[in-house]
């Protein structure tokens, strides 16, 4: 669990309420950063075993 310290509250008609849009602009951005992480863990495993493909191609001719 990752803690995400940010003001997400605004006061309306003497309420208060979570801010939804900064709300959903924060989980949107985790989101999206997780899922780049992600990405480029498989771009960097696609390139390693690519290469390693192509060596073992080599080797054998």
């Amino acid at each position: 669990v990752k803690y995400i310290e940010f003001d997400m509250i605004k006061i309306k008609k003497e309420l208060i309420r979570h801010d939804e849009d900064k709300l959903a602009k924060i989980l949107i951005e985790t989101i999206l950063k997780k899922k780049m992480i992600n990405d480029e863990k498989r771009i960097f495993e696609y390139i390693y075993l690519s290469q390693r493909l192509r060596r073992e191609k080599k080797d054998r001719e």
